[in-house]
Parts: structure tokens; C-alpha cells; sequence
């Protein structure tokens, strides 16, 4: 299966564009809603991220086999790497 051809806004002519979903990336990455919201991400504290960020790899460790062992395991790895 070959790459779809996708008119781009940057050029006159259609050609191969790297695309996500068949959308070209500047149109996927690029409106005013994905700015605000990486906008609002860096303005999080850095403490409440990083609480997030563990509670939901703890979350998702623990799922997959439903063993608390796992959260440990991913615990050491994170320290160790």
C-alpha cells in the first residue's frame, strides 16, 4: 500500500507529504487548540506532573498482569535508569 497523495498548502503541486491519520501534519500539529494546550501543560508545576505522570505508570503497571509486584518493578527500573 502506498503513500496517499495529499495535496499540501505549502506547494502548488500534489506530492508525497508525511501525514498522521491522513491529515498532513501541519494541519494535525499546528491549530491554535494544540498551542493552548501545550501552552497550558508548561505552565503546570513541575511537582503536580510529575505525580501525575507516576500515579498513571503505577496505574497502568499494575494493570496488565493486576499484581502489585509490577508497580515495584517499574519503580526500580525508573530508579535504575
Amino acid at each position: 500500500m502506498s503513500t496517499p497523495v495529499l495535496h499540501c498548502a505549502s506547494r502548488n503541486r500534489q506530492h508525497r507529504c508525511l501525514s498522521v491519520f491522513g491529515y498532513p501534519v501541519e494541519q494535525v500539529l499546528a491549530p491554535e487548540t494544540f498551542n493552548s494546550l501545550v501552552s497550558k501543560i508548561v505552565e503546570t508545576p513541575k511537582l503536580l506532573l510529575l505525580l501525575l505522570i507516576l500515579m498513571l505508570s503505577a496505574m497502568g503497571a499494575c494493570a496488565i498482569y493486576n499484581n502489585p509486584t509490577d508497580v515495584d518493578w517499574m519503580l526500580g527500573f525508573g530508579v535504575l535508569g
